[in-house]
């Protein structure tokens, strides 16, 4: 591929990233969050990124985890060090962003949950 084909590319893709991402209302915090998983170590990663209104870095982590059961439990992993970070920093209004679709619908499930990750989605919520 050539440089400016590249640069093209790069280009594109954050047109498009800026398009999908908005900012959080005023006064709130957006938490972007992914986590991995590796079922063959139950192994995984974590990472999370804090924005203001104004679409601005406030904070941003990552990390490594051992004993993961599935990529339910790295994606919820990975909320939960984005919601302590923002906890830590005194956010609390706090816009979390997911494409884990089934950690988005348990988060905001507020029946009692007695699911292995259960106790993690309440002590998120």
């Amino acid at each position: 591929m050539e440089a400016e084909e590249e640069l093209h590319y790069l280009d594109k893709a954050e047109e498009e990233l800026r398009e999908r991402w908005k900012v959080p209302p005023d006064g709130f915090y957006k938490t972007n969050y992914d986590g991995a998983f590796l079922p063959e170590t139950s192994q995984g990663g974590w990472g999370f990124i804090i924005r203001d209104h104004f679409g601005q870095v406030m904070a941003a982590g990552a990390g490594a985890t051992d004993f993961l059961m599935n990529a339910q439990h790295a994606e919820t992993v990975a909320c939960m060090k984005a919601i302590e970070q923002a906890a830590a920093l005194g956010m609390d209004r706090i816009v979390v962003e997911t494409d884990a679709i089934d950690v988005a619908i348990a988060l905001q499930d507020t029946t009692f949950d007695r699911s292995v990750l259960g106790t993690m989605f309440r002590a998120i919520r």
